[in-house]
């Protein structure tokens, strides 16, 4: 349990870094000038969805690489 408890505290602290220095740069930029709510709406849903999408695209591309790794290692045997 405190093993647990020390790695969701490390990896919150290290997210936290993550964050504080891309995505809030980012957020920043996608709220920032004068604008009607519904504006500032529409600009942090079209970061929101960048970023799902950005996430996305590294995820397959990892699981790609991952997956030609495995089979790769199959060939191998």
């Amino acid at each position: 349990m405190e093993a647990m408890l020390l790695a969701v505290v490390t990896a919150s602290l290290l997210g936290s870094g993550h964050c504080a220095g891309m995505c809030g740069p980012l957020a920043l930029m996608a709220s920032i000038g004068p604008a009607t709510s519904a504006q500032l709406a529409r600009r942090m849903s079209f970061y929101h969805v960048g970023r799902l999408i950005g996430y996305m695209s590294l995820g397959a591309a990892v699981g790609g690489v991952g997956a030609a790794m495995d089979w790769g290692g199959e060939l191998v045997r």
